[in-house]
This record gives C-alpha cells, structure tokens and sequence, in this order.
C-alpha cells in the first residue's frame, strides 16, 4: 500500500512517518503544506492519503473535495484537532474515509488503515464521545427494524459511497436512495445530519 502523509508541523510529520516505517507500510511522500500535497496525490497516485485538516495553501477538505471532483482512487484520511460536527459533516461530504483526532491519532491509525485499505470508512472512538451517535451494541435489532432495501442501503453508505453513487449502483433513483437514508435515520433515532448515519453506519457495519 502507498501511502502519502502531509502536515505542516514537522514533528507531526515525522512522528507519523516514523510510525508508518515501524509498521512496515510504504511512504511515498511526505508534504508540508496542501498544495504539495495535492500535486503529489495527482502525480503520484499513493492507495491513500493522510492529511492534516490545517495546511497552507489548501485544507484536507479542500484536497478531499478534489480527489472526488477528480476521481482518483486515493482514499482520504484526516487528521484534525477539530471535534465539532460541522467539520465533519463537510468531511463526509466529499468522501473522506478515515477521521481521526490528533490527539489519539497513532493509537488508531492502524485500524483505520486496514478498515479503509478494505474500503470500509473510520471514525475515531473517541469522536462518538463528543457527538451524539446511537450506541450499536445490539446492531441486530436495529436491523430488524430496517427492510432488506434499507439493509443493502445502509451496508454501501458504511462503504463512504455517495447518494448518486448509490444509485448507480443499485439501479436506482438518487431520490429513492435519499428517501431510504431519511427512513434509514427515523428508525435508527439518529441526529438529521449529514455524517450521523455515516458514522453509524462505519462503527456498526462490519
């Protein structure tokens, strides 16, 4: 797996670095600020990216956004000191599949690694404690309440696809996805935003 790191704080960086080469995964490159990051992405074409939020020149977002815009196969992973849902709304809106908090990040950078190296999206542990997600201790009864379309649904939204994405996939309308995403949140009782079911979704779909 080739891997490219960016962050403008040079022990970050290097701790990251160092961490990767212990574990024996490949760096391909490591950046200071957004723009070097994001040329490096387009030109080098590493399996995944792991971005600071906060980078001159242009934020993980903003590169996320682009990498989709663009439709590169670099899956996103953010790095961010940012605990609040509005950033992570807009994180999940332009598909970034790993979200870790700096603070914990090496504890569970591994984890994250492997889940999004398989396509499956993570959220650090430790932002379920500062935003309000339902608890899937017992996922299967929350299954049952969902209907078999709900279910295959819910299991591609765990996979950081898009509405339209979904529905190409699927056969179908994007409305009719949108409309099982909203019957998806009723039932489950979660929050009405955009990250709420994607983050259940990631924690609980295995």
């Amino acid at each position: 797996m080739k891997i490219l790191i960016a962050d403008d704080h040079p022990v970050v960086l290097q701790g990251i670095h160092s961490f990767l080469d212990n574990k024996k995964h490949r760096v391909i490159s490591s950046c200071s600020n957004g723009i070097e990051a994001w040329n490096n992405i387009a030109g080098l074409d590493p399996d995944v990216a792991i971005l600071d939020h906060n980078m001159p020149g242009m934020n993980g977002v903003e590169i996320a956004a682009k990498v989709r815009a663009e439709h590169l196969r670099t899956r996103v992973i953010l790095l961010t000191m940012h605990k609040e849902k509005v950033l992570l709304d807009k994180a999940v809106a332009t598909g970034v599949m790993g979200y870790l908090l700096k603070d914990f990040a090496l504890d569970e950078l591994e984890q994250c690694l492997d889940n999004v190296a398989n396509g499956i999206s993570y959220y650090s542990k430790q932002l379920t404690k500062h935003i309000t997600i339902t608890d899937g201790a017992d996922t299967s009864a929350y299954m049952d309440l969902l209907t078999p379309a709900e279910q295959k649904i819910l299991k591609v939204i765990a996979t950081q696809k898009t509405s339209q994405e979904i529905a190409d996939m699927l056969f179908i309308s994007v409305k009719t996805v949108e409309k099982h995403r909203s019957n998806i949140i009723r039932k489950l009782d979660l929050p009405h935003s955009t990250s709420s079911l994607a983050v259940w979704a990631a924690k609980n779909m295995k």
